[in-house]
């Protein structure tokens, strides 16, 4: 499983914090970007990769999806499963960045996608048709994007999330 994780986590975590760099870079005309900036940047382009590995590449159990999505509505929560924990210190970066009360929409946009690896599960143990599969895929990854352009532009319209979401999904 780790093995897995090494191979394919931390190239996703390098292009999505190239990404999220980009729009960094775009938005603010600086070609560096301040330590605090950066250390969100990477918490956000690791949260997805790290999350979405733990649910797909190990056995986990309802108990540990409860305490992810707790976690991720912005309850505090100390895991007794270290895998949990290390993805939980990813959410309190961000959160401290942007706390729970004031930016309800990443909350919602981290439930959302939550929801989505979570579904995913299903392919473990079904066979999927191609409508699910591409459903689960174009929500996956809308959902990770509209995350990234939250965190790299703050607050989204309706008109940047759709674009987010449409980016993330194609």
């Amino acid at each position: 499983y780790e093995i897995s994780y090494v191979e394919d986590g931390e190239q996703r975590c390098l292009f999505n914090y190239f990404n999220l760099y980009i729009h960094g870079v775009m938005t603010t005309g600086e070609l560096l970007l301040p330590e605090k900036m950066r250390r969100i940047m990477f918490a956000a382009s690791a949260i997805h990769p790290a999350e979405d590995d733990f649910i797909d590449r190990n056995d986990v159990t309802d108990e540990m999806l409860q305490q992810m999505q707790k976690k991720i509505e912005g309850q505090e929560i100390i895991s007794e499963y270290e895998e949990l924990n290390a993805v939980f210190r990813l959410i309190d970066i961000i959160y401290d960045e942007y706390p729970v009360e004031s930016n309800p929409e990443l909350v919602e946009i981290l439930v959302e996608l939550h929801k989505w690896q979570v579904h995913s599960l299903r392919q473990k143990n079904e066979t999927l048709d191609e409508k699910d599969i591409i459903e689960i895929s174009l929500k996956k990854g809308g959902y990770a994007f509209a995350f990234y352009g939250y965190i790299a532009l703050g607050k989204l319209d309706k008109m940047a999330f759709r674009h987010f979401f449409g980016m993330g999904a194609i």
